[in-house]
């Protein structure tokens, strides 16, 4: 663990190459248990992402973990969790593995809240417009991103990275963009891309 855990840091060198931004979202508009529906994630440069991946691997390995780690099975004991329930020691081992290998590349943290409440409060053609709290923040996350490469040193291009999600249409990219194939967010992006003043920033979609 430690020779992975020195060789994140020592690849802080690499801090401002080809940074990447993985996001997941959070909560669901149509759901009468959540309140708020967002997205969040980090930006860091590739190499730091890689070195990040080998050693969070390698932790799951020791833990004899096989499939990935999804915070909400660890939180409610379910999945691979379901013989942790009560195992305190045993969690906050895990846990504090993971968020040791996350501090060490210290990325930087992009996100948004909204809340469904006050998104259900607007006028029936501004939800028409924004179509859904998803979106909302998905565009938010994406200009967040954006502006780290935008305003860092050297200023670069940001590679882009969004978690699966087939209902609002974030989806695998084809190889050449198509608007008759890509999902909803994907063209969303793109539009980004092309009419906004950090779109020039924005380095790809994945």
């Amino acid at each position: 663990m430690t020779a992975d855990f020195r060789s994140i840091r020592v690849s802080r060198m690499y801090r401002r190459f080809h940074p990447t931004s993985y996001m997941d979202e959070t909560g669901h508009s149509d759901d009468p248990k959540f309140h708020f529906a967002g997205m969040a994630g980090f930006v860091a440069p590739a190499k730091l992402w890689k070195a990040l991946g080998k050693y969070w691997e390698k932790v799951l390995n020791k833990f004899e973990l096989t499939e990935p780690f999804h915070m909400k099975e660890f939180a409610h004991s379910q999945g691979e969790f379901k013989d942790w329930k009560g195992k305190e020691e045993k969690r906050k081992s895990l846990y504090g593995k993971l968020i040791e290998g996350i501090v060490a590349v210290q990325p930087q943290p992009v996100g948004t809240i909204v809340s469904i409440e006050a998104f259900r409060s607007l006028s029936e053609r501004q939800q028409k417009s924004f179509l859904d709290p998803y979106y909302v923040a998905f565009q938010r996350c994406t200009r967040g991103a954006a502006s780290k490469g935008m305003f860092g040193e050297p200023r670069e291009k940001v590679a882009m990275v969004y978690s699966y999600n087939e209902e609002y249409g974030a989806t695998k990219s084809q190889k050449e963009y198509s608007v008759d194939q890509a999902g909803r967010a994907e063209q969303l992006w793109h539009m980004m891309k092309k009419h906004t003043d950090f779109g020039p920033w924005m380095g790809s979609y994945a």
